[in-house]
């Protein structure tokens, strides 16, 4: 069932129903744990289309900014939840420079 989800996700994205059935495999499948970390090289090895964090500065700190808020809510499920930034949520981000 996850496999096929991933698949649909990675089609929906861009990919081809060959690539997203192979890279769908390698995520479901081809890890021992939950916890492992997919870093860039890993990413780029799966067959993801990845890029630098330096290319979208902007948007790579408003997602910092959302991971700083729930990385440690402990929750049943994993959500993705989209979070408009507050204009105090910027400021803040602007004098720490990020």
């Amino acid at each position: 069932m996850m496999e096929d989800y991933t698949t649909e996700i990675l089609i929906d994205s861009g990919y081809s129903e060959t690539d997203s059935k192979n890279i769908a495999n390698k995520l479901v499948m081809g890890y021992n744990t939950h916890e492992e970390v997919i870093n860039f090289d890993k990413a780029k090895k799966l067959g993801l289309k990845v890029i630098e964090d330096t290319k979208y500065p902007k948007e790579w700190s408003t997602f910092r900014m959302w991971l700083g808020k729930y990385l440690l809510i402990s929750a049943d499920k994993h959500v993705i939840r989209y979070l408009l930034p507050t204009n105090e949520d910027m400021n803040k981000n602007q004098e720490v420079g990020q």
